[in-house]
């Protein structure tokens, strides 16, 4: 699997989210809710042998807007919520 396509995969996902947008791309005009599916990381092993050892870091950057009012608080909790 190439990294672009665990970004779109993890981009699906976060989508399943009701109300939230994700994206892959990084220059992507940001409208909250939105996350971000972008780059962390690639850690190969040091020999390269065999083919196949190596970790990917992908960084998810949820944006939500600051609330002032109970409701708005009750749905930031709801994206922030690690379930």
């Amino acid at each position: 699997m190439r990294v672009d396509e665990l970004h779109d995969g993890i981009a699906d996902r976060v989508r399943c989210v009701d109300g939230v947008t994700a994206t892959v791309d990084p220059a992507a005009t940001i409208v909250v809710p939105m996350a971000a599916v972008t780059d962390g990381e690639v850690t190969y092993h040091d020999t390269m042998v065999p083919r196949g050892l190596y970790r990917v870091d992908v960084v998810v950057t949820l944006y939500v807007s600051l609330a002032d009012n109970e409701q708005g608080k009750v749905e930031a909790r709801t994206f922030r919520s690690n379930a």
